[in-house]
């Protein structure tokens, strides 16, 4: 389930949209723009020269989804950002249970998950561009809506995205940025997790966790 927040660029200064829901407690550069948008020139690396952080085996991260979804609850959707296939995950259950104030949602299913078989996550959600850049660059002018590659569907990370809603900076003020972002995983990588459970959290719990 891809969940939309709304962020500013203070490079860009552009207002743009994010599809998200997560993180692992790992930092990385932000870089928040829609498929037609990109923030300069890029450097040229071969996904082997990438950097990435690995995401461990029994590592338990989350997901947020509505109640009534009647998905498979590791069933991976396009991402309108970046056209990869996937699902967004979380370490930090307040990110997952922020949704339900974002969407004014009366309840959310908070699904556990645990890493089964180690994940590379490339920094950065648009660091699949570098693998191919003559497809999204010519020169130092970025080409937009290119559709993404299978070999570009790659699990990321990135850092410091939280839901909109009236109380979300005193909920998460108190949290180091560095402890909270997005993790992306790739189809590919999707049988690296294994569904645990999940909890039906109402408005009521949520405030209570998000307020402890």
């Amino acid at each position: 389930m891809c969940c939309v927040f709304l962020y500013f660029d203070v490079q860009s200064l552009k207002v743009s949209y994010l599809f998200i829901l997560d993180y692992s407690s790992l930092s990385a550069d932000v870089y928040i723009m829609k498929r037609n948008q990109q923030k300069g020139p890029k450097h040229i690396n071969k996904l082997s020269d990438m950097p990435f952080r690995e995401l461990k085996v029994g590592k338990v991260i989350y997901r947020a989804r509505r109640v009534n979804d009647k998905t498979g609850y590791l069933v991976p959707n396009k991402c309108e950002d970046t056209d990869k296939t996937g699902l967004y995950f979380s370490d930090l259950k307040k990110l997952c249970l922020g949704m339900m104030f974002e969407y004014r949602l009366k309840s959310v299913d908070l699904c556990k998950y645990t890493v089964v078989k180690p994940v590379a996550l490339y920094v950065g959600k648009y660091s699949f561009r570098n693998i191919h850049p003559k497809r999204y660059f010519n020169g130092s002018k970025f080409i937009p809506n290119v559709d993404t590659l299978t070999s570009e569907n790659i699990s990321h990370y990135d850092k410091t995205a939280i839901p909109i809603y009236k109380d979300a900076d005193k909920h998460f003020s108190k949290i180091p940025s560095s402890a909270y972002g997005e993790i992306f995983i790739s189809s590919k990588d999707m049988h690296h997790l294994s569904y645990v459970s999940k909890h039906t959290y109402t408005r009521e719990e949520a405030k209570e966790m998000m307020e402890s």
